[in-house]
């Protein structure tokens, strides 16, 4: 057996030191904040007006051009609510979801109307657009003037100038001028340099503006300066991002490689920042990728359309080759015979981060064969009818709420429970897994193994969680063994822990009488069953909330234990059924049964 030993451990602070520094640079940004969108500073964004436009490249998300006839009839779907205005304008509802008003701001939907290539879709692209100028250039307080939905709208913009917003007298009054007006907006919100995903925006939509527009050519080498400075801080060295979201790694990447085919397309060389950054956070994405084409649901992912990852691939230069370990951003994958393991491994993110950050340390999804079948429940992108949002946005980064283990019900990391607080300190992690330590490597019967613990559960309880896991060399066996340790000078207390692993919608879940275990089926031919020793297992109704079309009902797997009492819990997923229908693969025949004879060497 052959294996690697690291361990993460965070710069240790208290709970009162974390909320202090969290409070500080809230103060801060809202003080910045109030400073961009002043009076005083408003006269210097308009800037000279642009003139002539470069063809753009094309977006990598998906257009369809049928959305154009839903939009002229005043239905408008976006980020995943779809909102019918009635005949009237879209920017004048005056109730209506954040996610969705964020999205109509972002201008990102103009691809649809570019897609139906008709000239109504041009008519109603510029009807809306100077609607817009008319009712929000000036409003920089509006949420609308957030960094990155500006910086979203100017790339829309850019990229759509020539062709969508192209009509007499048009382009030169209107579209210009506002392009003019959000590139002198965007470079005063890069003065200060927030930790942030919207910064790195801005510079990419700076930069692209300086291949696209004649005039702003001059720029280029202030905006390159500009955007390798902020790459370079918050893309870390494994491709993954500051906050730790795989969305946001994939919103930079599409960004940065359209600017990458900016650069192409003006004859330019494209700058080394550029390409390593691109080939860092390929890496990464290939990293966090299912086999089913989706990311891992990890700390404020959410699921895209399908097939927008093998799109966005297919535009790279060449395919990136995943990692096993990704210490920077504090994942682990194990992949084997079509099965891959996604491990989150990350300890109590800097307070300063501000970010969705969840309480899944040591939490995983498993897939195969292009299902997945272990997964977190993830964030929703849009509310579920009879549920606040609110709720199941906060339940959704709970440790329930990931395939982890929980002790007395509470997860194991918390945040701020005073409601003005948490709004203050915008949802950050406030106590949690200070140091994880991690061994992984491959047994010499070709299993992938990792063996990792973490103390978030230290504080409370006086306990330490380890994890171990192993798949297969033909990806068809998934083992496991959840052990809780008390430390030494930690009083001992009774307290009741549950393992949870959460299904996918569709998958349905059977008990086998006269067993612990249970069969876990699928739409299609394919059925694992899962076999637990040392706790009682139980199957209950669960939630998906990241699906692509709105929360899903769904299943999960409970393995319940009292500690000291039963403190090592050992499972196993094995299949059962393949597609041709045969039962379980010689190699997972010839497997040792290490769950019954309590052998699981890792």
């Amino acid at each position: 057996m052959c294996g690697l030993k690291s361990s993460k451990a965070s710069k240790p602070t208290s709970t009162v030191q974390r909320v202090a520094i969290a409070l500080w640079h809230e103060t801060q940004r809202a003080s910045h904040n109030a400073r961009l969108r002043s009076k005083p500073a408003i006269w210097r964004y308009g800037g000279s007006h642009a003139a002539d436009f470069y063809p753009a490249p094309q977006p990598i998300r998906p257009a369809h051009g049928e959305q154009a006839e839903a939009f002229y009839a005043g239905r408008f779907a976006l980020d995943g609510y779809q909102i019918d205005t009635r005949g009237n304008s879209p920017f004048l509802l005056e109730v209506a979801p954040e996610p969705w008003v964020r999205a109509l701001h972002s201008f990102r939907w103009l691809r649809h109307l570019h897609a139906a290539d008709s000239e109504l879709a041009r008519q109603l692209a510029r009807s809306l657009v100077e609607e817009w100028n008319a009712l929000f250039a000036n409003r920089y307080g509006h949420l609308a003037w957030d960094t990155d939905i500006a910086s979203n709208r100017l790339m829309s913009f850019l990229t759509h100038a020539g062709v969508v917003l192209q009509g007499p007298g048009f382009e030169d009054e209107t579209v210009s001028r506002l392009i003019a007006r959000h590139v002198g907006f965007l470079r005063a919100a890069l003065k200060v340099k927030w930790p942030d995903a919207a910064q790195a925006k801005a510079a990419i939509a700076l930069t692209f503006a300086t291949q696209l527009v004649e005039s702003r050519a001059r720029n280029t080498t202030s905006a390159v300066r500009d955007l390798e400075i902020v790459l370079t801080r918050q893309i870390l060295a494994d491709g993954g991002h500051l906050n730790r979201n795989p969305s946001t790694v994939l919103d930079l990447l599409m960004d940065c490689i359209v600017l990458k085919e900016a650069f192409a397309g003006r004859g330019a060389p494209t700058p080394p920042c550029l390409v390593a950054a691109i080939d860092r956070m390929g890496t990464h994405i290939a990293t966090l990728s299912h086999t089913d084409g989706q990311l891992m649901q990890a700390n404020g992912a959410r699921e895209e359309e399908i097939g927008l990852l093998k799109r966005m691939m297919s535009r790279l230069p060449a395919q990136p080759s995943a990692l096993i370990h990704s210490l920077p951003s504090e994942y682990h994958r194990l992949a084997a015979g079509g099965s891959i393991v996604l491990m989150d491994i990350g300890t109590l993110p800097a307070p300063r981060q501000r970010a969705p950050h969840h309480a899944g340390c040591l939490g995983f999804e498993f897939s195969t064969d292009g299902q997945r079948v272990f997964t977190h429940c993830g964030v929703p992108r849009s509310p579920l009818k009879h549920f606040d949002e609110d709720n199941l946005q906060e339940a959704g980064t709970m440790t329930a709420a990931h395939c982890a283990l929980t002790v007395a019900g509470q997860s194991n990391a918390t945040k701020a429970q005073a409601r003005w607080l948490r709004h203050w300190t915008q949802g950050r992690l406030l106590s949690g897994p200070q140091t994880v330590e991690i061994q992984h490597g491959i047994a010499s019967d070709g299993r992938h193994w990792i063996n990792a613990n973490h103390d978030g559960y230290l504080k409370s309880f006086g306990l330490l969680h380890r994890r171990a896991i192993s798949l297969s060399d033909d990806g068809m066996v998934l083992e496991g063994e959840d052990e809780l340790t008390l430390k030494q000078s930690a009083e001992r207390r009774d307290v009741n822990f549950q393992i949870r692993f959460h299904l996918m919608p569709g998958l349905k879940t059977s008990p086998l009488a006269g067993s612990n275990t249970i069969l876990i089926t699928g739409p299609r031919e394919f059925a694992w069953e899962m076999e637990v020793v040392g706790a009682d297992i139980a199957a209950e109704d669960s939630l998906y909330m990241a699906a692509f079309a709105g929360p899903k009902p769904s299943h999960q797997i409970i393995l319940n234990g009292r500690f000291p009492d039963a403190s090592r819990i050992e499972w196993r997923l094995e299949a059962v059924k393949s597609k041709s229908g045969n039962t379980k693969s010689s190699a997972s025949k010839a497997s040792t049964k290490c769950l019954k004879q309590g052998e699981l060497e890792i």
